[in-house]
């Protein structure tokens, strides 16, 4: 015999709400375990329950909720004394009205849908238009600070609205990013490339590159602006109809090398705007140990070819640059627009250990242009990530406790690299990422010390692990990523273990080839 389901269910009875006590209901016919949280006992306790449970009654006269069972027991935990509940009428006892049960309460649970990060970021937005600050919106819709913030940059751009919504893998923060670069379709299209990428460079890399890139063409247009004025000739060395040459190959007709000085009065003298690297002054985006110098060579990448001797000479000094910061600046190098046509002859290859591009053959030529270009990229790439990797451990710190494997971190730093903890930069760069920075000067920071002192055993542990993760950041210098070494990897590979996302040029760093078939750079 075969029963048959018929509409004997809670629905087809005349409804009423009444206020009923949640302790007294049945929670005990249910296909699935009620579960709750603190999230749901929280709101219960803050706002009730705001959509009525659904009960009916048994022939005992008691009261059996058919939906809403998580809604009551998190009502009795919040201590709630009456909760709304629709009385859907008697409950069946014949098999089909069970049967009835099981599949209402499938579709119950199962089609169901929560609100979509676009209601969700547009809910946010119109709390925020009545005036409700981020605070209030984060502790009454029960979000994080950082996503109800994200949430309101988001709402306010069009660009980055339209990406949440077509985006998935971009999470609300990086979509945030994209408000910044609002009108700049070029950048939006940049950080979307790596938006759907599990690993390797993020938007937020993506997006510092591209900051930096553009204070460096602010810096660069400030520069040429100040030439100009003063009625030098500035030339595009990568202009079709090009022909300069550096004044340091150039002979005049005596065969005498040609100076600057001396070459002024030539019709021909001008300019072309290189850039070099090295330690900047943060106020002014210009060098901080001298002033800017002339430069023999003719473009960006041909500045690289001397870097590493620069490099090395710079890292002698680094533990005195807490003050400064590692960058590129426009140079000047000057040229003669047309050696041939101002009677100017070109030197001959002096035979010295650097191979001249005149005396490569093509494929030599433009390998050695690939490498320069490689440098120049992953320097720029790895200036960036400085900040985004910095501002990761700013939040990581935050934490409570220290991870469970800390410890075994930093003890293998320490027995390997002890020398990490005793530089007073790192121990500056501790109190920075901890929130606890002062403007004292140069020396050991007097609040990390006194946080020291009055943390607790489980407080000083995170105080002791931001101080051994400094240590590792400020002994990373601007060859690391070429420069490969072991207390490198071992750092940036843990952080990546603990949830930062390493940028390509970080992987380099740890010995990890990057994905050759992505690129941000445009």
């Amino acid at each position: 015999m075969t029963d048959t389901v018929t509409q004997d269910s809670a629905e087809t009875a005349a409804q009423t709400i009444v206020q009923l006590d949640p302790r007294t209901l049945l929670v005990d016919l249910n296909i699935r375990e009620a579960r709750i949280d603190a999230d749901l006992v929280d709101s219960i306790k803050e706002l009730g329950v705001l959509q009525a449970v659904t009960v009916v009654t048994t022939p005992e006269g008691a009261y059996r909720v058919r939906y809403g069972h998580r809604r009551t027991l998190a009502a009795i935990e919040a201590g709630r004394p009456l909760i709304p509940a629709v009385v859907a009428g008697a409950e069946g006892s014949a098999k089909a009205a069970q049967v009835a049960r099981i599949v209402e309460q499938w579709h119950e649970n199962e089609v169901r849908a929560n609100l979509t990060r676009a209601e969700r970021i547009e809910a946010t937005a119109q709390l925020a238009a009545f005036g409700v600050s981020p605070t209030q919106i984060a502790k009454r819709t029960r979000q994080a600070k950082d996503e109800v913030r994200h949430a309101i940059t988001v709402a306010a751009s069009p660009a980055a609205r339209q990406a949440a919504q077509e985006h998935e893998a971009l999470t609300l923060k990086d979509a945030a990013l994209l408000a910044e670069f609002e009108g700049d379709d070029d950048a939006v299209a940049r950080i979307l490339a790596v938006a759907g990428r599990t690993w390797g460079s993020s938007p937020a890399h993506v997006a510092q590159k591209i900051r930096d890139e553009r204070a460096d063409e602010a810096r660069r247009a400030e520069f040429v602006e100040g030439l100009r004025a003063a009625g030098v000739t500035v030339l595009d060395p990568k202009a079709e109809d090009y022909t300069g040459r550096a004044l340091s190959v150039l002979l005049d007709t005596e065969g005498q090398r040609i100076t600057v000085e001396g070459h002024e009065q030539c019709p021909g003298h001008a300019a072309v705007i290189g850039q070099s690297w090295g330690w900047l002054d943060p106020a002014t985006g210009l060098p901080a140990t001298a002033q800017v110098d002339d430069q023999d060579d003719q473009d960006e990448e041909d500045q690289d070819e001397d870097q590493d001797e620069r490099d090395d000479e710079d890292d002698k000094d680094e533990a005195n640059q807490t003050q400064k910061e590692w960058g590129s600046y426009p140079t000047t190098a000057w040229v003669c627009a047309d050696p041939a046509a101002h009677g100017h002859a070109v030197e001959a290859s002096s035979g010295s250990g650097t191979k001249r591009a005149a005396d490569m053959g093509e494929a030599e030529r433009e390998a050695a242009k690939e490498a320069r270009r490689t440098v120049i990229r992953c320097n720029k790439e790895w200036k960036a990530a400085q900040p985004v990797r910095r501002e990761w451990l700013t939040t990581f710190l935050t934490r409570k406790t220290a991870p469970k494997d800390a410890a075994a971190f930093m003890a293998q730093i320490v027995a390997t690299e002890p020398g990490v903890l005793a530089r007073i930069e790192a121990n500056e760069l501790a109190a920075v990422l901890l929130g606890l920075a002062e403007n004292t000067g140069y020396g050991r920071s007097k609040v990390l010390t006194e946080a020291v002192a009055k943390a607790s055993d489980t407080r000083a542990q995170v105080l002791l692990l931001a101080q051994v993760l400094a240590g590792c950041e400020a002994s990373l210098h601007q060859n690391s990523w070429r420069n490969l070494a072991p207390t490198t990897s071992r750092y940036l590979l843990r952080i990546e273990e603990w949830g930062y996302r390493l940028a390509d040029v970080e992987r380099l760093a740890c010995g990890i080839e990057t994905l050759p078939e992505v690129s941000t750079e445009q």
